[in-house]
């Protein structure tokens, strides 16, 4: 675990997911990240950002659904 909040709201951003998993040095999930651990820990204006970017729809979401 030695990611910063700043790089899980870009991943969570680029994505467009709400989890991600925490990884120890042997590659094993050993925990989760979620929107509400980051809006727990991150200040006001970088949680709405996140929720605003993680909300918005994605090309993916689009090509999933048809």
């Amino acid at each position: 675990p030695e990611t910063s909040i700043e790089d899980c709201c870009r991943l969570l951003e680029k994505n467009q997911i709400r989890r991600v998993p925490v990884i120890d040095q042997t590659g094993r999930c050993c925990g989760m990240v979620s929107q509400a651990d980051i809006a727990k820990a991150a200040p006001t204006e970088q949680t709405a950002e996140v929720l605003k970017q993680v909300s918005e729809p994605s090309e993916h979401a689009s090509r999933v659904a048809a």
